[in-house]
């Protein structure tokens, strides 16, 4: 009864390691999410069947701020479409913003993107365990394992980015349009772009720069660093203005480049960088 009354949840909470447990909890599952439904797992194996797993069970975790990110893009969008039309004043200054500085939009996919807490989730549900075994630090296990989670991580930050790289267009077109048809093509394209740049970003840091302890606790000082480096040179870009086009087109070519990159990357440096502190 002693035991009982000590080892609770508030207990826990309230001694020494109340950091630890609060970044536990944030990442934690809960039990309904353990039980998966086969039919989702059929015909799949390997690597592919090792993250199929953890996605099911961390769904909640992953797709919850997706999710409330899409809901909220998509409110905007449909306020900014009402103002245009009740209030027609409202039309030149929407057109001008969507038309000459599309590199806003930098700093918004930024915010946006959840990169960040789902290498939390991987780190704590997945990854802490699986660092004690030689294999899954092989070259061709990670760069196995880095490919699907890209593409995992990608389809959850296409939620919002999906409703913003279809409703942008919608809003040029309502607010007056654009002298060049391309914007229409290039935004939505830009867009994407922008939301796969940064859920490869937030993956290859975390396996370049691997930066928690069993605990959870950030130790590294090059991944914080590298974070903050990544806000600032977002930030950057609002005082950016070129062509929608143009700057489309160069991010589209730079998400290629760093793609390639990153793969590059993983492959030989992960293997001695991905561990636990």
């Amino acid at each position: 009864l002693i035991y009982k009354r000590l080892n609770t949840k508030v207990a826990a909470l309230n001694s020494n390691q109340a950091k630890e447990y609060s970044r536990q909890a944030m990442v934690g599952i809960k039990d309904k999410d353990k039980k998966i439904d086969e039919k989702k797992l059929k015909g799949k194996k390997g690597y592919d069947l090792f993250n199929t797993i953890f996605f099911e069970r961390h769904k909640e975790i992953l797709l919850r701020s997706a999710k409330l990110f899409a809901i909220i893009s998509f409110v905007v969008i449909v306020g900014m479409g009402i103002l245009i039309m009740l209030i027609p004043e409202s039309k030149v200054r929407i057109n001008d913003f969507l038309s000459n500085n599309i590199a806003w939009f930098v700093i918004i996919m930024y915010f946006i993107n959840r990169g960040s807490i789902i290498t939390q989730a991987m780190f704590y549900n997945c990854d802490h365990s699986m660092l004690t075994f030689n294999f899954y630090r092989n070259p061709k296990v990670i760069l196995n394992i880095f490919k699907t989670r890209v593409l995992t991580v990608s389809k959850v930050n296409l939620i919002p980015a999906a409703i913003i790289a279809l409703g942008v267009p919608v809003l040029l077109y309502l607010s007056g349009g654009t002298s060049n048809v391309m914007d229409y093509i290039s935004i939505p394209i830009f867009i994407i772009a922008l939301s796969i740049f940064f859920s490869i970003h937030y993956l290859v840091i975390y396996y370049l720069f691997q930066p928690y302890d069993k605990n959870m606790a950030m130790k590294s000082i090059t991944y914080s660093l590298i974070s903050a480096g990544t806000y600032l040179v977002a930030y950057a870009f609002t005082d950016f203005r070129m062509s929608t086009t143009a700057f489309s087109l160069i991010t589209i070519i730079a998400t290629i480049i760093y793609c390639i990159i990153a793969l590059i990357a993983v492959y030989k440096k992960a293997p001695v960088t991905f561990k636990i502190r």
